[in-house]
């Protein structure tokens, strides 16, 4: 049979009549043996300004809080990004504050810049077209990485050959056959693309000889990426391709659709079974070292190249962006690292780091250095950042900025920066009821009605606070004037479960004090 083992929930302190009782850890189950148990009571909020303990029966949805907002910044985010130092003075909910040594140096700026490395002179594009298992190592943003294995072979290379269809002897004499033709004709098939070329008029230009053919023909050919030649030594004519590489492939001559059939042995001679074919070989048309290598590298980085040198490119900003020289790489292929291929293991390939921020926004950095005492917000449409009162209602106050007395730091007040002084930034005061509603404890007496609470300092009554630990059945739980645990409190931004959740005091739907657990 499975061990088992009572489930123990905590419950260690209690505030009575405004002293705190903290008594040796018990149990649920024991806590129901003492005289005043974990029962069904009431939700509990602190009267702000008093020691008196008043149930929590409202929420105040139409509350807001004070806030101001500043006119637009005074500099840019690079102007921010410079200061080390920056302070100001503000006061909020009554509390006047002096926040000082804010350091902008992580804010994102568009001053920012990536890394880069920029390799020495690499090697021509027919080198890099043979290696099919290229790689190399880089650390990027301080993070090695192994780049490969990388098939160059679709780089385009200078090396790459056009496609050739060789006709047979031509079949006709100038006299007797090409310059009584007006409308001849032929198909030709370039990248699996058939072309019906003409009609082609050898009349009325009158050729005379077989090179003013091949310029008719080529006529008929513009823009098909194929041009017509004659070979005097061998006395035929060829059709080559203007691409090169791997989609320059070509078939025979095929009959003309219309007009006079020219591809046959009468004339062109370069039907199948006597033409010879030559397809290209070599890359793909405009493939670059540097598409090749992008495409491996999957956005770690991004390369760039003149055909003299490639520049390698990291996508991050600012000063953790980094990147080092290339070095071999485990993949055991072969390294182009260094000088054979991309030169960039060492000098004369420069590296140049990143500077600016770390991602940080100037309203984060504010909120940081608010530590929860104001909230922080970015108004875009104003360009300006907006303080607000944690509170909301009555007690909700806030000042427009100011110097901080006597401060050594970098003021930020005003115009030149946050631009909050008295005449730009303005304040909206807060609306509502006071904020005094908030989670604070459960009142677990039973002899104290509601209307006692609200009267005066309560005495001898026990309040579970913040930090006992405690579990509380939901269904038990208290809430005056039908709020309901999923209601929101407005100035806390939370719901009133989350609140009580908050200082430690977790509602469930159930609590069985005398039931075991499996382990």
């Amino acid at each position: 049979m499975a061990a088992q083992s009572r489930r123990n929930i905590d419950n260690t302190a209690f505030v009575l009549s405004g002293s705190t009782l903290v008594r040796e850890s018990e149990t649920i189950e024991q806590d129901a043996t003492r005289a005043i148990p974990l029962a069904p009571k009431t939700v509990m909020a602190r009267a702000a300004g008093s020691t008196k303990w008043v149930p929590l029966n409202e929420v105040d949805p139409a509350g807001t809080p004070a806030y101001l907002t500043c006119g637009a910044l005074g500099t840019t985010l690079a102007g921010f990004q410079a200061v080390t130092d920056g302070e100001f003075a503000i006061t909020v909910d009554g509390e006047a504050m002096n926040i000082t040594g804010i350091d902008f140096s992580d804010l994102s700026a568009p001053t920012d810049t990536s890394a880069f490395l920029t390799t020495g002179g690499i090697a021509d594009n027919a080198t890099f077209q043979a290696v099919t298992d290229g790689d190399f190592a880089v650390t990027i943003n301080g993070v090695a990485h192994q780049i490969g294995p990388i098939d160059f072979s679709n780089v385009e290379a200078e090396t790459d050959t056009p496609a050739t269809v060789t006709c047979g002897a031509n079949g006709a004499i100038i006299a007797a056959g090409w310059d009584a033709v007006a409308d001849g004709q032929f198909g030709i098939t370039l990248a699996g693309v058939t072309t019906q070329v003409g009609p082609c008029d050898f009349n009325t230009v009158a050729v005379t000889t077989f090179e003013e053919v091949a310029g008719v023909i080529n006529e008929q050919l513009a823009g098909t990426n194929i041009r017509c030649e004659y070979d005097r030594g061998d006395d035929n004519f060829l059709f080559v391709s203007t691409t090169t590489g791997q989609r320059a492939v070509m078939t025979a001559l095929t009959a003309g659709s219309a007009g006079t059939d020219i591809s046959g042995a009468g004339y062109l001679n370069g039907l199948a079974g006597t033409a010879v074919i030559v397809n290209g070989t070599g890359g793909l048309p405009g493939v670059t070292v540097a598409d090749v290598i992008n495409e491996v590298a999957d956005g770690l980085f991004h390369v760039t190249t003149d055909g003299a040198v490639c520049e390698f490119v990291v996508p991050e900003k600012g000063r953790l962006s980094t990147i080092s020289f290339l070095s071999t790489s485990t993949i055991g292929g072969t390294d182009i690292s260094g000088a054979a291929y991309l030169n960039g293991d060492a000098a004369p390939a420069v590296l140049t780091q990143g500077t600016g921020g770390i991602g940080a926004t100037l309203e984060s950095i504010l909120e940081e250095a608010a530590v929860g005492r104001f909230g922080v917000d970015w108004d875009a449409a104003g360009n300006a950042i907006v303080f607000t009162s944690p509170t909301t209602g009555q007690e909700s106050a806030i000042t427009v900025l100011s110097a901080v007395a006597g401060g050594a730091g970098t003021d930020i007040s005003g115009a030149g920066y946050l631009n909050g002084l008295v005449g730009t930034g303005t304040v909206t005061a807060a609306a509502g009821a006071t904020s005094e509603n908030t989670v604070a404890g459960i009142y677990i007496g039973d002899s104290i009605t509601a209307a006692q609470l609200v009267a005066g300092d309560v005495v001898h009554c026990p309040i579970i606070v913040a930090g006992t630990g405690a579990t509380i059945n939901s269904s038990q739980i208290v809430l005056e004037n039908s709020l309901a645990l999923t209601d929101v409190i407005p100035h806390e931004h939370q719901t009133i479960f989350d609140a009580l959740v908050k200082i430690g005091l977790v509602p469930e739907e159930t609590i069985d004090i005398a039931g075991y657990e499996n382990t």
